[in-house]
């Protein structure tokens, strides 16, 4: 089924053969058949409606799901934050040309807009930028590895603690960012962007979190809780 969806260019919401019908095609057991729908469901690919109006249809997947993975490897592998921002100073950089060359009219304005509109909500609104940077790249792989990387910083159980001059640095790096590559100043942006994650660097080393783990493991009692406040 898998190859049927992925070869025939299947879109999300078409409607699949029924559970019965999908016994009889492949001449697989009932019990079979639910397994590989539940591996279907858990890879994205379809949604199992249940109910006399239910059915399955072809859904798509999204980056949840690498969110997900990459927070329990973190988690077992207790991988600290200076990992994290390693990897940012050397993809991020290259990632805010890339949008700054490629990006449309309109994700270019909407990257200023998400900027403006940080005050309201310091921690969402900063994901939101990095995410839409990633989108703006008009790479699959970038986006898709941008937005589940800054997705798993809100799986943080330690909250960072800013000071007012640490958020409007932020804030006034993110604008000069995203002035940059809507002006399509690629090489003005890739710096400005590695001037803040340097900055970032330096919060973490101040508060001594940088041989933290990205995503603690949490108690035996306790689940993993969305951080009150971060630096992004």
């Amino acid at each position: 089924m898998k190859v049927r969806i992925l070869s025939e260019g299947l879109r999300a919401g078409e409607r699949l053969p029924s559970e019965a019908q999908l016994i009889e095609e492949y001449q697989f057991s009932r019990g079979t058949v639910r397994e590989a729908l539940r591996m279907l469901e858990s890879d994205g690919l379809v949604r199992v409606r249940r109910g006399p109006h239910g059915g399955i249809e072809v859904a798509s997947p999204d980056a949840s799901r690498v969110t997900r993975s990459l927070a329990v490897l973190f988690a077992f592998d207790r991988t600290p934050m200076l990992d994290l921002v390693d990897f940012r100073l050397v993809v991020e950089p290259g990632a805010a040309a890339m949008a700054a060359r490629d990006a449309t009219l309109e994700q270019r304005q909407k990257l200023l807009d998400t900027v403006k509109s940080e005050a309201n909500d310091t921690v969402q609104h900063s994901l939101q930028f990095h995410r839409e940077l990633g989108v703006a790249t008009n790479n699959g792989f970038m986006r898709t590895i941008l937005t589940a990387l800054h997705a798993v910083l809100e799986w943080q159980t330690k909250p960072q603690i800013l000071s007012d001059y640490d958020q409007a640095e932020s804030g006034a790096a993110h604008l000069a960012i995203a002035k940059a590559v809507s002006a399509g100043h690629a090489t003005k942006a890739e710096r400005l962007m590695r001037e803040h994650l340097e900055q970032f660097r330096q919060v973490l080393e101040r508060e001594g979190r940088l041989d933290d783990p990205i995503v603690p493991r949490p108690d035996a009692d306790s689940a993993i809780q969305m951080p009150s406040s971060a630096w992004y």
